[in-house]
C-alpha cells in the first residue's frame, strides 16, 4: 500500500459502522486507494488505518467492543492504539482474513512500523510534545 495515494483524516470525521447502523470518531484515520466518503455528512467509509488515542475513559471501550465493530470494516487493516500514560503503542495488523497480529512499541527510541502504510514514524516525534510523568 506505501505506493498508493493516501489520505489522513482528522478527529471530526466519522467511520460508518454498517454492522452497527452508527459511527465513531476515531482520534484520526488514514485510506488508501479510492478513498470512500460522504462529504455532506463528513463520513468516511473504507478507512485502511484507524488510530485512538487512548485515555482512562475510553481504554476499555477503545480496546475491547470499538475494535471489535472496526474489525467489521473490510478495507480496515491496521488499528492503533497510542498511550497518553506512558511511551507505549499498541498496533494490530491484519494479516489474512480473520488474523490480526499484535505488535508493542514501549521504547522512546524505537520507530512504530505501520505496516499497512509502509512507513515508520520515530516514536520520539510522535511523543514530542507530551508530557509523560513517571
Amino acid at each position: 500500500m506505501a505506493n498508493t495515494p493516501c489520505k489522513p483524516f482528522n478527529s471530526n470525521t466519522k467511520i460508518w459502522i454498517p454492522n452497527r447502523n452508527s459511527f465513531f470518531y476515531p482520534d484520526a484515520a488514514v485510506a488508501c486507494g479510492e478513498i470512500d466518503t460522504d462529504k455532506k455528512y463528513g463520513i468516511l467509509n473504507n478507512p485502511t488505518v484507524i488510530f485512538e488515542v487512548l485515555s482512562a475513559s475510553t481504554e476499555i471501550f477503545d480496546k475491547g467492543q470499538k475494535f471489535a465493530f472496526y474489525r467489521t470494516l473490510p478495507s480496515l487493516k491496521e488499528y492503533i492504539l497510542i498511550s497518553q500514560e506512558a511511551y507505549y503503542i499498541e498496533t494490530f495488523y491484519l494479516k489474512t482474513n480473520q488474523t490480526w497480529e499484535y505488535q508493542a512499541f514501549a521504547a522512546i527510541d524505537t520507530p512504530l512500523q505501520i505496516k499497512s502504510l509502509g512507513i515508520e514514524i520515530p516514536m520520539k516525534d510522535i511523543y514530542r510534545y507530551v508530557e509523560i510523568s513517571n
